[in-house]
């Protein structure tokens, strides 16, 4: 199984299980995610090394998990420290597009706003 120096499963043996144990076959997953069968494969076999932000997300929601959890395996996030964190945030930030990182800025000043009210 490969795993990165941290200690954590690499992205593409976290997809494949992930996959398997849904029971979904890599056309399955090709077709709920929008992308070709053999860029499944690939991606299980750690042919891409950074893919896109956009990817993960989707993979994610066919995958019914945390994002975190693929972007942890693919090395872009882990137990760190709060200054380590962010600069991580911020590297996943700049893997958005301009309009994604746009509609995240205008959530998080939403969410900043509630969270002064004290429910």
């Amino acid at each position: 199984m490969k795993r990165h120096p941290e200690g954590t499963m690499s992205l593409g043996v976290k997809v494949r299980e992930l996959r398997k144990n849904l029971g979904l076959t890599q056309q399955k997953l090709a077709d709920e995610v929008g992308v070709p069968r053999p860029y499944i494969s690939r991606l299980e076999r750690g042919r891409f090394k950074k893919p896109s932000a956009d990817l993960m997300l989707r993979v994610a929601k066919a995958l019914k998990v945390k994002v975190f959890e693929l972007f942890e395996a693919a090395g872009y996030i882990g137990e760190r420290s709060k200054g380590e964190k962010r600069r991580d945030y911020l590297k996943l930030l700049s893997l958005l597009s301009p309009k994604h990182q746009y509609i995240l800025e205008l959530l998080a000043r939403e969410f900043a706003r509630i969270e002064r009210w004290q429910w």
